[in-house]
């Protein structure tokens, strides 16, 4: 009899998806031309269509997810930064 070896999931299973709402809520316009100079800064070149797939859920590139992440996370830390400027008035 063969054995059959059990892949146990890993624990980012659920990850791609957990970044692509994380990119939902907090990458707006504009973040595909931020998107590809930071690309090309590491030497990867990517066309616009391919960074908006990958930002959609169509593909799994984690170096591309990363840079969207990065964006996203500014953009993030703009927002709660001007939330608290304008409550501390």
């Amino acid at each position: 009899m063969t054995n059959i070896i059990k892949n146990l999931p890993q624990e980012n299973v659920h990850s791609h998806k957990e970044v692509l709402k994380f990119l939902d809520t907090y990458l707006k316009y504009g973040y595909v031309k931020e998107a590809k100079k930071r690309l090309l800064n590491k030497r990867l070149d990517y066309t616009s269509g391919t960074i908006r797939n990958i930002k959609n859920g169509i593909g799994e590139d984690w170096k591309e997810l990363n840079v969207l992440a990065e964006i996203a996370h500014e953009n993030k830390t703009a927002k709660e930064s001007v939330s608290r400027l304008i409550n501390n008035q």
